[in-house]
């Protein structure tokens, strides 16, 4: 049975049509690669994707750093179009190979999000479990662990803000890791990226545009994820027998005692 992937190139073949073989191959390929890269860094998607879909195109069972890494951009293309599906897709390409030029659970921590993005929440948990599993094993360094997941939510999309906020929750899990360790300055910049990202969803509540209805479910949402980042905390120092008094998740402790504070007296107008 042909996979997901197999079946977007067959509906695609245009697209995904290998390129001849040339002693100038490379040459040409590092130049739309480049090409392609000034286009995306200037927000025009729409004239980088056609590269980035063309150095897409491989002879199977080779393939090189420019291909890996446009990917990596149409993903985030994909995003933006809100093709989230295709995007995942693609993420699932690139993990299929043996070697990429991109670390795999770099790779996974983008597969997690979107699958939040789509409540597949099953799908979510494997994952979960395979980078839990990663940094268990040292696989995974603490630095690692704080570039991927503040990749991750550097960006929130606008339609799918619930799910986003339940990514978050979950992703607190790695913030409290990084938060309670020695690493600096990463642990007070993933404080910093916490708060940042909750204060977007709180300037929601007070934004006169949204509806009622949704402040409502989105209080809720905000209400269980803080109330979860509490119970990892207690659950490390649990675990770790850490002292956390000196450490960046007190900050945040504190932030999500007053923010809960807000969110409960709401609930009661």
């Amino acid at each position: 049975m042909p996979s997901k992937t197999e079946e977007y190139k067959e509906e695609n073949k245009e697209e995904y049509k290998p390129e001849a073989n040339s002693s100038t191959q490379t040459s040409a390929r590092t130049e739309i690669f480049n090409n392609a890269e000034k286009f995306f860094q200037n927000n025009d998607y729409i004239s980088a994707k056609p590269l980035y879909i063309r150095l897409s195109r491989y002879k199977e069972g080779t393939h090189d750093i420019s291909y890996d890494l446009a990917l990596w951009r149409l993903t985030k293309i994909y995003e933006k179009e809100n093709e989230i599906e295709k995007a995942l897709l693609t993420l699932d390409e690139m993990l299929s190979f043996r070697k990429n030029t991109l670390p795999k659970n770099r790779i996974k921590f983008t597969q997690l999000r979107y699958h939040f993005l789509l409540t597949n929440y099953n799908q979510a948990k494997e994952i979960k479990k395979d980078i839990d599993e990663a940094y268990k094993n040292n696989s995974i360094t603490l630095k690692e662990l704080y570039e991927y997941i503040n990749e991750t939510t550097q960006s929130i999309n606008a339609s799918y803000l619930i799910e986003e906020l339940m990514f978050l929750g979950e992703a607190q899990k790695y913030f409290v890791f990084i938060m309670e360790s020695q690493l600096n300055p990463e642990n007070q910049l993933a404080t910093d990226r916490l708060i940042q990202n909750y204060d977007y969803f709180f300037a929601l509540l007070s934004n006169t545009s949204v509806s009622s209805a949704f402040k409502k479910k989105l209080s809720i949402a905000l209400y269980d994820q803080l109330t979860k980042f509490n119970q990892y905390k207690i659950d490390l120092i649990k675990n770790e027998n850490s002292d956390s008094s000196l450490n960046s998740t007190s900050v945040f402790y504190d932030y999500s005692i007053k923010k809960l504070k807000i969110l409960t007296e709401g609930f009661y107008k």
